[in-house]
């Protein structure tokens, strides 16, 4: 897989160093401490917004989390005048469950859900600079420039299959220690609050 940034990027090797600082081995333990606690469909919207504000916070505040105020970004860079980042989390979608090779081709990626009839045919202007792929094994990252080269317009969505020769690869499975994960009950957490709120009422 190619180490090099392609011209679009070469000024930007500074984002590529501050997403590898990220504590990805805390984020990986935070992956396997959920589990499959938050996989009901009512639940999806949560565990992703547990996912992304684990790497807010394992970045040391070198990434900003926007993704309540922001339609295709969830991560802002103010240090890097506020470059846009979206993330996509999906299960082995860069490496096979138990291999380290990385795919020859992401599993297709979906990058937009219109939620009825799709009318772009190209990422919208306000897309974010670039697309962290994250999977519980790894993470990788494309410049949105490079990512148009690999969409697929369907007919209530966007989304991508993209070769591994186009991704800067920043967490490996070789980067993985193994750790425990630890019990959060984060479904009781969240009823419990909810519960003690309506008992405001």
């Amino acid at each position: 897989m190619s180490e090099t940034i392609q011209s679009i990027e070469d000024p930007n090797h500074m984002i590529i160093n501050i997403l590898k600082s990220i504590k990805w081995q805390r984020f990986i333990t935070l992956v396997d401490s959920v589990g499959s606690e938050l996989n009901d469909r009512q639940w999806r919207f949560l565990k992703s917004t547990v996912l992304e504000l684990g790497v807010a916070s394992y970045s040391d505040g070198l990434l900003t989390h926007v993704g309540e105020i922001e339609n295709g970004c969830d991560f802002i860079i103010p240090s890097m005048n506020n470059i846009k980042i979206e993330m996509k989390y999906q299960t082995d979608v860069l490496y096979p469950s138990k291999g380290i090779q990385m795919r020859e081709y992401t599993k297709e990626i979906k990058l937009m859900n219109s939620m009825g009839t799709n009318t772009h045919t190209d990422l919208p202007i306000g897309y974010a600079d670039y697309l962290l792929i994250v999977d519980k094994r790894g993470v990788a990252v494309i410049h949105k420039e490079n990512l148009k080269h690999f969409l697929k317009i369907n007919g209530d969505s966007i989304s991508a299959r993209i070769p591994a020769s186009s991704l800067i690869s920043i967490f490996t499975p070789d980067d993985i220690i193994p750790s425990e994960p630890r019990r959060l009950d984060i479904k009781k957490r969240v009823l419990d609050v909810i519960l003690e709120a309506i008992e405001d009422i």
